[in-house]
């Protein structure tokens, strides 16, 4: 989807790919510039970046830390080895 706002070409479908980018903030800072100027000519990526924005919010409030055994953590660490090691 392309928008056409005040004679500049935006383009949804690239934009709305950064969503999780800025919101893990990953973008450089000229990505990220390019990024708010592309939200603030387009309503509908707006929208959806407000939406992802909620729901990232949601899943981080609902998640629950808990802390691993020292064993436990050997035993990942070590089937981790044996993955990269190919056995």
């Amino acid at each position: 989807m392309n928008c056409n706002s005040d004679n500049h070409q935006h383009n949804c479908k690239q934009t709305l790919q950064r969503v999780i980018l800025a919101l893990d903030g990953e973008l450089t800072r000229d990505d990220e510039l390019q990024f708010i100027s592309d939200l603030n000519i387009c309503s509908h990526c707006l929208e959806k970046y407000h939406i992802e924005k909620e729901f990232k919010l949601f899943l981080t409030n609902k998640i629950e830390k808990k802390c691993c055994t020292s064993e436990l953590k050997a035993s990942i660490r070590t089937q981790l080895s044996r993955l990269q090691d190919g056995i």
